[in-house]
């Protein structure tokens, strides 16, 4: 007989590849929300994340991001109403990505895991090409904040 012992965590730190992580933690929020039926992605164009959503068995809800003169940045004004019309608890997560190698302005992680928290939906924040920069991961530590 398999227990799941629930915790209250806040960040963890998984070193492996992005494809592997997301299924790790899909599988795993999938343990508490198994009615969940979507991931919502801020987009970045990393064909990994897409594949690990669509081969956890999910529907993707792609939000573009707004875009700037030459880069690109994850906005928030459509992440409340789309949890609103698909309802929090057929939501798995949202996945948003700091650095990518394309030239792009993060995510707003900080807004973006407001409103999950405000919602109670899981926030991954994809960060393999940030962990090198220091305002990034203070970013990141102030989103948990």
């Amino acid at each position: 007989m398999t227990k799941i012992y629930k915790t209250e965590l806040k960040s963890l730190l998984i070193p492996v590849p992005v494809g592997v992580s997301l299924m790790l933690c899909l599988m795993t929020f999938r343990l508490e929300r198994n009615f969940a039926e979507y991931v919502i992605w801020y987009r970045q164009d990393n064909d990994i994340i897409l594949k690990s959503i669509v081969n956890g068995g999910f529907t993707p809800i792609i939000l573009l991001s707004n875009y700037t003169v030459d880069q690109t940045m994850g906005g928030v004004s459509v992440l409340e109403e789309t949890i609103k019309q698909r309802s929090a608890e057929k939501i798995n997560c949202v996945i948003s990505t700091t650095s990518c190698s394309l030239p792009r302005e993060p995510d707003d992680i900080g807004s973006i895991s407001k409103v999950c928290s405000e919602y109670n939906v899981p926030h991954i924040i994809v960060n393999d090409h940030g962990l090198q920069s220091r305002k990034i991961m203070k970013n990141i530590q102030d989103a948990h904040e």
